[in-house]
């Protein structure tokens, strides 16, 4: 038995129709998220295991463009706004681990020198100019006066209306007129007064009592205007380590800061992207396959939505004919298992999809599944979920299960013979429905000048007690013709041979066929053995078309 890890493919596939420029791009726009900073526990709600703790983490941004950039504060919409994700990664598995973040609203601009190139530090607290710098503090970016809810805002144009917002409306909502009259009713005293972890970043005990664990932070800028091409930059990611001290978590930034997305943190995945040819954002697809353990192969997706406003919808994984699917698993970031994606295999498609939980802007959900297919570097489609002008997929490279011609796999431990030698099993390839011969099984170390065959079974792997060795096929069993092992007697020179394509020609049982595994063991006489008789190893392989 052998395991090894595939990676994704790194192609991104081509879409039919060519992507219009950006409806609202202004040249020269570019801000990057120079410096990642701390991260404040605000307090907790419930008690441990079972509490939820408030986090806000640190920013700086750089203006890198060629033009100044608006940083108003609310009610003016010409600002930037910043979001957030937590993941973790444990047991090959990488996962958001925060609610869906509520987004910070910027105010102001400082205007200060951190990026090195800033001509003339201060100046209009409205705009960022070329060059400068701006520092939003653990403080600021926890100020539930500047937090709003994600789902007001355009990820892809940058757009956020403030008239009948959040802001707008209050917290408690003002009675109308006032909750949608464009004049900001939310106070600083509404802001305070919320509970500690309203609106901040949600971290559970249950999520971060992980020793084992290794902890990611994400921060975002969204900005108006700012091209898809110049978006690259926004976005930065730190490790950090949860502590519990006894009353409360403490999170210490630990570690390097990295450029790209959070989703490019997950060990030995790799990550493709695309966007759906309209006027809309990016979607992420990161992908781990591993295996054949016993011919079946694990596969992971995890897909981010940076800033795709229609969000997707469902999930769909091209399959080859005759490919089996088991141990099928969904994660969102809520609780609620009323609203996970139901999957179904349709034609050569396994799709994931939802009526009423789409993957919105700022958050990762989690894909998983097993094969007796392996992998193939395709595209994985994703279909948006709210209505839009065209564009009625977006497809992303990732690895799929297209390959039923997976390398046949030895298991098992064969029985010692009398002789004080181990048989040993193999299949020199994949076999076929169609080749009708070329897939060859042969037996080594086996008694000279005696009687064997091959056994089969379509049920799977078994480890039962047989005559003094290990019965590795589960029953029922199929027998198979009875062979000559050649060589001398009384020496470990003897040799099984069966070309099992021809078997599988011969239609001797109708029960195989592609896309059906099969396990398969060799069985010879043996008369200085108690039993009589010997037993090797086994193999198992998935039959190709």
């Amino acid at each position: 038995m052998f395991r090894f890890t595939t990676l994704c493919g790194v192609f991104v596939a081509a879409f039919a129709a060519l992507s219009p420029a950006q409806s609202n791009t202004i040249p020269g726009l570019d801000i990057r998220l120079s410096t990642l900073g701390g991260l404040q526990n605000w307090g907790r709600s419930g008690t441990f295991p079972n509490g939820v703790s408030g986090i806000s983490m640190a920013t700086t941004v750089c203006n890198d463009g060629s033009v100044t950039v608006g940083w108003n504060a609310p009610m003016n919409t010409n600002h930037p706004m910043i979001s957030f994700v937590v993941c973790r990664e444990e047991n090959g598995r990488f996962e958001q681990i925060s609610d869906r973040s509520w987004v910070k609203h910027g105010f102001l601009s400082t205007n200060q020198n951190s990026c090195g190139t800033c001509p003339s530090p201060g100046g209009s607290p409205s705009l960022l100019k070329v060059g400068c710098s701006d520092t939003y503090s653990t403080g600021n970016n926890g100020n539930r006066y500047y937090l709003g809810p994600a789902n007001e805002i355009d990820p892809w144009l940058g757009d956020w209306t403030s008239q009948c917002s959040y802001f707008d409306q209050g917290d408690p909502a003002v009675a109308p007129p006032a909750d949608c009259d464009n004049s900001r009713s939310l106070t600083m005293t509404m802001a305070n007064a919320l509970p500690v972890t309203a609106h901040r970043i949600n971290l559970t005990d249950a999520d971060l009592n992980h020793p084992a664990a290794t902890y990611w932070y994400q921060g975002m800028y969204t900005v108006r205007g700012e091209a898809e091409a110049a978006r690259g930059n926004n976005t930065a990611v730190k490790q950090f380590t949860p502590t519990w001290n006894g009353t409360a978590w403490t999170v210490t930034p630990t570690g390097a800061q990295f450029s790209g997305t959070i989703l490019d943190r997950w060990t030995g995945a790799s990550v493709g992207s695309n966007t759906n040819g309209i006027d809309d954002g990016r979607l992420y697809v990161g992908c781990k396959v591993t295996g054949p353990v016993a011919g079946v192969w694990h596969y992971e997706y995890v897909v981010y939505n940076r800033d795709n406003d229609r969000a997707a919808g469902a999930l769909r994984i091209p399959l080859a004919a005759g490919t089996s699917v088991s141990n099928v698993t969904f994660r969102d970031i809520d609780a609620n298992v009323g609203n996970d994606w139901l999957f179904t295999v349709a034609g050569n498609e396994l799709v994931f999809s939802t009526a009423l939980n789409p993957l919105e802007w700022g958050t990762l959900y989690n894909f998983g599944f097993d094969s007796n297919a392996g992998p193939v570097a395709s595209a994985v489609g994703l279909n948006p979920f709210h209505p839009g002008a065209g564009g009625s997929v977006i497809n992303v490279s990732a690895s799929v299960p297209l390959d039923l011609c997976t390398p046949p796999v030895v298991y098992c431990t064969a029985k010692v013979n009398s002789l004080g030698c181990t048989p040993a099993i193999a299949l020199s390839a994949a076999p076929s429905m169609s080749a009708g011969s070329g897939a060859t099984l042969t037996t080594v170390n086996v008694i000279g000048v005696k009687f064997g065959l091959y056994f089969h079974s379509v049920v799977g792997a078994n480890a039962g007690s047989f005559h003094g060795g290990t019965l590795c096929a589960k029953p029922p069993l199929k027998r198979h013709s009875v062979l000559a092992s050649g060589g001398t007697g009384g020496v470990c020179d003897g040799v099984f041979t069966e070309d099992f394509d021809a078997y599988l020609a011969s239609g001797a049982d109708p029960a195989l066929g592609a896309g059906v595994q099969v396990w398969l063991q060799n069985w010879s006489r043996d008369p200085g053995d108690p039993f009589t008789d010997s037993l090797s190893d086994a193999v198992t392989a998935v039959i190709c078309p």
